[in-house]
């Protein structure tokens, strides 16, 4: 029997319970074994497509999260170029005392720039 024909068969069954009037009564004595294989089958192909899809949907997410990374790295560096555009030459002239240590504001705009960004390269 196949699968469409098993369900029939365990509805009559189910509807009726008059072995002696089923209209199955040629497959009856297979239908438990039928009903069991054909619920495997499907728990079986339930489970695969469950596998696939979580796959899919971890490849989607770790895509996306990459995408996001890198997009914030440029994010970053884009407001860096700007900004030192908008500084001009001053950035060279203007030091900054970090720690006991003097550094011009280029240095620590590029420092910070790295800093932000390795990760997501």
């Amino acid at each position: 029997m196949n699968d469409n024909d098993i369900i029939k068969a365990l509805e009559y069954c189910v509807e009726c319970g008059n072995c002696a009037t089923c209209m199955y009564k040629s497959n009856c004595i297979d239908l438990p074994q039928d009903i069991l294989n054909l619920v495997v089958r499907q728990k079986a192909e339930i489970e695969r497509l469950k596998l696939t899809y979580s796959l899919k949907i971890g490849e989607v997410q770790e895509h996306y999260r990459n995408q996001i990374g890198r997009a914030r790295a440029e994010a970053i560096k884009e407001f860096a170029e700007r900004f030192s555009e908008k500084l001009g030459k001053t950035k060279e002239i203007i030091n900054i005392c970090v720690d006991g240590v003097y550094e011009s504001l280029a240095d620590i705009i590029d420092n910070l720039v790295k800093e932000m960004t390795e990760d997501q390269e």
